[in-house]
């Protein structure tokens, strides 16, 4: 079970790849998708829709309802919404499948990191730690999410540690090597994510803005991405989000050492192909709910050099002391930009990063890697229900 919100998500993401995974390996596997508000749309912030919401949500649980009689599980997978109307929607729907069916396993994920702010006395901490007595594990990303959670009243013994994966491709070392070497035409630089303040694309495009006024190899960039609505965007508005990103573009554009463009979101192929052509990665994410953005991975596979920040769990995609990406603890425009110019002089700079970060994917993160450790969580706790 997933939330499914209109665009990108990458909690719906991270659920599928499991689904994927498994099915492939001869699992019986089937989705059940809950409603959600299309928070892309301005015309989200009014009641009707959420009036029609809670339809939907409703007609959900008596579809839960009827599954749980008639096609009883073995094995439930929740990946959990961290919001307060998420937990409850999503949490309702997980009881009805579950609750009080001896035998069966059931496992509650968290991809994302909003819990982390919770207090212990939050109201959607304590809706979490009912759901998590009704679980037979709960699931997040990296050790100092399990610790947070054992914080908030989880039980130790119950959390386990499975960190994300990606579906991208694994470029091979002699095409990494050959793209971060090349010494014709402009170095590629690439943000790809949700456009979403606290994710870093404003930060991207003023350091652009500052990159455009310095001497030095040309330089062509895109910003990859559709306007997400959320409480952690200064905009608020998509409509004044799309006025801002249009303004940076053409200040971008007055200059003659960058061509840049907006691609609003790119998925399968085209993504990919944005990837593998990329030399430069930027994510110089804040977001409070980070937790291992999957385009991080992604550039990893696709050999990319990374800049990014060292927020929440990217440390154990990319620890600080591997020498796999620049790590930036203070993502101004000013120290993206500098970070950026120096692997955009240094192609050795950027070709080191690039093969150590695809090695560190190929080596801990790929898809098998990934579907072999549920396999055996699944195996472990199946046989301990």
């Amino acid at each position: 079970m997933y939330a499914n919100p209109p665009g990108f998500s990458g909690q719906r993401n991270a659920a599928r790849l499991v689904w994927t995974g498994l099915g492939d390996r001869g699992w019986d596997c089937r989705l059940f998708a809950l409603p959600t508000l299309d928070r892309t749309a301005d015309s989200s912030r009014g009641c009707i829709p959420r009036i029609v919401l809670l339809v939907r949500v409703v007609q959900t649980w008596l579809v839960a309802l009827r599954l749980r009689f008639r096609e009883p599980a073995a094995y439930t997978f929740l990946a959990c919404s961290q919001t307060l109307t998420g937990l409850v929607r999503d949490g309702i729907t997980f009881l009805i499948l579950t609750a009080g069916r001896r035998g069966s396993v059931a496992v509650i994920a968290l991809n994302g990191n909003a819990f982390s702010s919770w207090s212990f006395r939050d109201l959607r901490a304590r809706v979490f730690r009912f759901l998590a007595r009704n679980a037979t594990c709960v699931t997040v990303v990296g050790d100092g999410q399990r610790d947070r959670l054992a914080a908030l009243g989880v039980r130790p013994e119950r959390i386990r540690v499975v960190a994300n994966t990606a579906d991208a491709p694994l470029l091979a070392a002699a095409q990494v090597e050959s793209k971060q070497r090349e010494s014709h035409g402009p170095v590629r630089l690439l943000y790809l994510s949700s456009l979403i303040t606290s994710k870093g694309y404003p930060t991207y495009l003023e350091a652009l803005k500052l990159l455009a006024h310095r001497d030095g190899p040309p330089l062509k960039a895109i910003l990859c991405g559709a306007i997400v609505a959320s409480p952690h965007d200064e905009f608020g508005l998509e409509s004044a989000a799309r006025v801002w990103i249009h303004e940076a573009l053409a200040a971008i554009g007055q200059t003659s050492r960058i061509r840049v463009r907006w691609i609003p979101g790119a998925d399968g192929d085209e993504k990919y192909d944005l990837l593998s052509r990329c030399h430069v990665f930027v994510l110089p994410t804040l977001y409070p709910v980070e937790a291992q953005p999957l385009a991080l991975l992604e550039a990893m596979a696709s050999g990319c050099a990374i800049v990014t920040t060292g927020i929440a769990e990217i440390p154990v995609l990319l620890p600080r002391d591997a020498n796999v990406a620049v790590i930036i603890d203070d993502p101004t425009p000013s120290t993206v930009a500098d970070a950026v110019e120096r692997l955009v002089r240094e192609p050795e700079a950027r070709l080191s990063l690039a093969m150590a970060a695809r090695g560190r994917y190929a080596d801990y993160f790929a898809a098998d890697q990934h579907i072999d450790a549920w396999e055996r969580l699944f195996a472990d706790i199946g046989r301990g229900s």
